[in-house]
């Protein structure tokens, strides 16, 4: 497992009116689609996506953009910009938690907040150990 995040500082077009993150095709393709089923790049598919900050659920519609990036969208202005009141240069980070089998996303540093993303880290590799050793040790 390891560090699996897709992380990014988000810019203008995340967060103006657009309503609609991009993601840089590479990242997606190793780090999202292989755990997506079905996905069909021309409608995409809608995703729940886990805040680990607030622990809540939300519906999002991954789909591809252009030929070099995909996009979530369909909710990502009011669901994560609005709610979280995220702004450029922001930084934001999202990954396939195998031990949850969900998406997971997190602010990892906001202007005024600093740095929590390390701590985050930290805690999520050491439950994905001891989930390792009790999976072992059965």
């Amino acid at each position: 497992m390891g560090d699996n995040w897709i992380t990014k500082i988000l810019t203008k077009s995340d967060v103006n009116g657009e309503s609609r993150l991009l993601l840089e095709k590479s990242l997606v393709r190793e780090h999202m689609l292989p755990y997506i089923e079905d996905f069909d790049e021309t409608t995409g598919k809608e995703l729940t996506v886990y805040d680990v900050d607030t622990q809540t659920s939300h519906t999002l519609r991954l789909k591809m953009w252009s030929k070099r990036s995909y996009v979530l969208m369909e909710g990502w202005r009011s669901k994560f910009i609005e709610r979280r009141g995220l702004r450029k240069n922001d930084g934001i980070a999202l990954r396939w938690a195998e031990a949850n089998g969900r998406f997971e996303f997190c602010v990892t540093h906001d202007q005024g907040l600093g740095s929590q993303f390390s701590q985050l880290r930290d805690l999520t590799k050491g439950a994905e150990q001891e989930l390792g050793q009790e999976v072992t040790s059965t």
